[in-house]
């Protein structure tokens, strides 16, 4: 299942290339069943009607959005997975986005391969990973390096 996890999404290229801003959602499937679990979706999303129940709303969710945010099952038509499918524009220095939900809500910045606070430990463990972003019509997606790191906190690693 896709998390809706921020939207008003600025990604920073580097090498001084120009700042990227999708439109849309920003989902991630922490399980990697819809999405790989680490390459972050970002593009339109239908927000539904229907609360979700609490079987869909328990764990990872309920985690990362908050104990007392009410959500809702929308939906997303999604764009192909394979990798050929998608046009790469570049690596990703930072990203900025605001915070869905009622746990920690607001606007976030995390800067690639840039430790910070208890991130420190996993950096020493998996040294320096990429973020790429790609391109696919009105979708784009942040692929991030094998065994990325990204939980209610938001991005840890890399």
């Amino acid at each position: 299942m896709l998390i809706v996890k921020g939207r008003a999404v600025r990604l920073h290229m580097a090498e001084g290339g120009p700042m990227v801003r999708p439109r849309g959602a920003m989902m991630h499937d922490p399980n990697g069943r819809a999405w790989p679990a680490c390459s972050v979706l970002i593009g339109p999303f239908t927000a539904g009607k229907r609360a979700a129940t609490p079987k869909e709303y328990k764990g990872t969710p309920r985690e990362y959005l908050g104990k007392t945010y009410s959500p809702h099952v929308g939906s997303v038509d999604l764009p192909p997975k394979d990798l050929a499918d998608w046009i790469t524009i570049g690596d990703v220095t930072r990203i900025d986005y605001v915070r869905t939900g009622r746990k920690n809500p607001g606007g976030y910045k995390h800067t690639f391969n840039a430790p910070h606070g208890v991130s420190w430990f996993v950096f020493a463990l998996k040294g320096k990973g990429r973020a790429v972003l790609r391109r696919h019509g009105r979708f784009y997606r942040l692929d991030m390096s094998h065994g990325c790191h990204l939980d209610d906190r938001g991005f840890v690693w890399p």
